[in-house]
């Protein structure tokens, strides 16, 4: 499984961690686990660390597919906001795309290339040092 979903009740906030080579089915069941965890609440912020992603395989259904998991899960994430970190030049592309075609009016999303700027946007600057270097670890 290339990815790992983590939740940080103290914070309001949800991490969906991303490795490797990903396809449409991997980052697919991301979604349901950060959103359907026992832990994550609607309204939650959610980061996307992508920073581990070597290989991003999408093709048009793929993309597809990905609008219709977001439209289904809306009722699960709830208001707020969710943030993208990529920091490769073809995948923050990408990330913008996928982030204009489930645009709606309750959760905002915007992809980062730095995770400071990610975690700022989210108002998470003051993130538990402890939370923090688990994040940072997961690059290492």
């Amino acid at each position: 499984m290339p990815y790992e979903c983590r939740i940080f009740s103290d914070q309001h906030l949800g991490v969906a961690t991303l490795y490797g080579p990903l396809v449409v089915d991997d980052f697919l069941g991301a979604m349901h686990g950060l959103y359907e965890h026992e832990d994550w609440h609607p309204g939650f912020a959610a980061l996307w660390d992508a920073r581990r992603v070597r290989e991003l395989v999408l093709g048009e259904r793929d993309v597809a597919a990905i609008v219709r998991c977001t439209r289904d899960l809306v009722p699960r994430m709830g208001t707020g906001r969710a943030a993208f970190v990529v920091p490769r030049e073809i995948d923050h592309l990408i990330a913008r795309l996928l982030i204009r075609l489930t645009q709606d009016e309750r959760r905002e999303r915007q992809a980062f290339r730095e995770m400071t700027e990610a975690l700022a946007w989210l108002g998470q600057e003051g993130l538990d040092p402890a939370v923090r270097e688990s994040l940072d670890a997961s690059i290492g």
